[in-house]
């Protein structure tokens, strides 16, 4: 992880298409992905045409509307300081925009949504998971999945991250007004 943290430091990442795409493959591939980049910049250009050249950033200062920006400190799908939104704060000119950063175990990509206990039930449920994989030599029969699935906590397994979801629900409350 330290290598990829210091390949996205030294390139000035936008937070586009072309970037996005880009840093992934420095995060898979390492520098290989540099010899990678025209033709993933060429299959964004088929995909998305002059659109694959815009940045978040661009769309939200020409909105002008009330947006919500959370991230995640530990995120390893977008990178909090490579081609994200966030690492970009002070190029954002939109007066309506907030901020709001997760750290910790509740930094990532999809865990800021979800309580500490949940984190924690979820890493004990995917641990016993694997056991039973382990068990069968990676193929349980299908009433053994069913059977172990029946036994979660559902209440659990679903908190959601209260502060996250707090802050979305005063962000939504004072942009309606």
């Amino acid at each position: 992880m330290g290598n990829e943290k210091r390949v996205h430091k030294k390139r000035n990442w936008k937070n586009g298409a072309y970037e996005i795409v880009n840093s992934w493959a420095v995060d898979m591939l390492g520098k290989f992905a540099y010899t990678q980049f025209p033709t993933l910049n060429l299959v964004q250009y088929v995909k998305f045409k002059g659109d694959a050249g815009l940045t978040a950033v661009e769309g939200i200062n020409k909105s002008g509307i009330p947006v919500l920006i959370i991230h995640g400190k530990e995120d390893t799908v977008v990178d909090y300081d490579g081609p994200s939104i966030i690492s970009h704060k002070e190029e954002i000119t939109n007066p309506n925009v907030s901020y709001f950063v997760t750290e910790g175990e509740q930094g990532g990509h999809s865990s800021l949504f979800w309580s500490k206990e949940t984190l924690a039930y979820s890493d004990e449920v995917n641990q016993e998971y694997e056991k039973l994989y382990d068990l069968y030599e990676n193929n349980p029969p299908y009433e053994k999945r069913v059977e172990y699935i029946d036994t979660l906590d559902d209440a659990l397994f679903s908190e959601l991250n209260k502060e996250v979801f707090g802050q979305i629900d005063a962000f939504l409350e004072n942009a309606l007004r």
